[in-house]
C-alpha cells in the first residue's frame, strides 16, 4: 500500500505506526468548493474553516465547529462556497504521536577523543 503520508515512513519505526500516521493526516485537512466538498473524522473532530460566507454576502467567513463521532462529507459539483479548513483535533494527535516516535535524544553525542 502506498503511503498517503511519504513522511511517515521516515519518522515511523513499524507499519502500525505509519498506518497511525496515515489515517490521521487523511482526517486534517477539510475542503469546500463549488468544484469539491472533503471532510472526514473518526472520533473527535474540531474543525476551523476560513473562506467565503455563504450565499451573497461580501466579506471573510470564520467558524468552527465541534463533532464527536464519524463522519465523512465528500460532494463533487454541488453549489458550496469556497473554504479551507483544519481538523485541530486531529492536528494535535498528530503532534503528539510524532513527539512519542521521536527518540528522546535525537542528536548523537560525539565521541571525544
Amino acid at each position: 500500500m502506498r503511503s498517503l503520508l511519504p513522511v511517515a515512513s521516515c519518522l515511523c519505526k513499524t507499519r502500525r505506526e505509519q498506518a497511525h500516521f496515515e489515517q490521521l493526516w487523511q482526517q486534517i485537512p477539510c475542503i469546500s468548493s463549488p468544484f469539491i466538498v472533503y471532510k472526514f473524522a473518526a472520533g473527535l473532530a474540531a474543525f476551523l474553516s476560513f473562506g467565503s460566507p455563504e450565499g451573497e454576502n461580501t466579506g471573510l467567513y470564520i467558524g468552527w465547529e465541534l463533532r464527536l463521532g464519524s463522519f465523512w462529507s465528500f460532494y463533487l459539483q454541488q453549489d458550496k462556497p469556497l473554504r479551507i479548513g483544519v481538523n485541530l483535533a486531529a492536528l494535535a494527535i498528530l503532534v503528539s504521536l510524532w513527539a512519542a516516535v521521536q527518540p528522546a535524544n535525537s542528536i548523537t553525542p560525539q565521541k571525544r577523543e
